[in-house]
């Protein structure tokens, strides 16, 4: 099947489909999310917000944010190190220490 033919089967079969109208500015919401999805830096953001069965631009942008708090606050977490507590941990015996 040629890339004309298969065209040409798609707008054949879309003239079953129920395509709602849309406005200009709905069309334009679209395409920005798209391209905002597509350009972000953080892959596993990309994939958390594909994962929406709909989505429109101001829900992804909220998401988007969310998720980079979230990824900057586990990531502060990684990077401090871990509070000592010296009373519960045995130190090293010393001379004067008997068992």
């Amino acid at each position: 099947e040629s890339i004309d033919e298969y065209l040409q089967e798609l707008r054949q079969l879309s003239k079953d489909c129920c395509f709602k109208p849309v406005t200009a500015e709905q069309y334009r919401d679209q395409y920005i999310r798209d391209s905002f999805i597509s350009g972000l830096a953080s892959p596993v953001i990309r994939q958390r917000l594909l994962e929406n069965k709909t989505l429109d631009l101001d829900t992804a942008v909220a998401q988007a944010r969310s998720l980079t708090l979230a990824q900057q606050s586990a990531e502060s977490y990684v990077s401090q190190s871990p509070l000592a507590c010296n009373a519960a941990t045995p130190g090293p015996k010393t001379s004067d220490q008997d068992d």
